[in-house]
């Protein structure tokens, strides 16, 4: 896996399932889009641990659940959708 990722785009993809619990563990990384896709599930703690995250866009998707309280990590994001 490349830990120097900083940016994932994979809006409109038709993608399914869960969100990949490998975004987690991309220390560098500060923007995820993943809107309109077909993503289920809540979202994977461990992605609160990229607290550099600025950008993260989930829109259009099925995800269930609450934002959880380690949203609080993400204390640089700007864009939250």
């Amino acid at each position: 896996m490349c830990k120097q990722l900083t940016h994932v785009d994979l809006d409109n993809n038709a993608l399914s399932g869960s969100i990949p619990l490998w975004l987690g563990e991309l220390p560098l990384l500060c923007e995820v889009k993943l809107s309109s896709n077909n993503f289920t599930g809540s979202l994977p703690l461990n992605l609160f641990n990229c607290w550099i995250l600025l950008v993260l866009s989930l829109d259009y998707n099925s995800l269930t659940g609450n934002l959880p309280e380690e949203i609080r990590k993400l204390t640089l994001i700007n864009i939250l959708k």
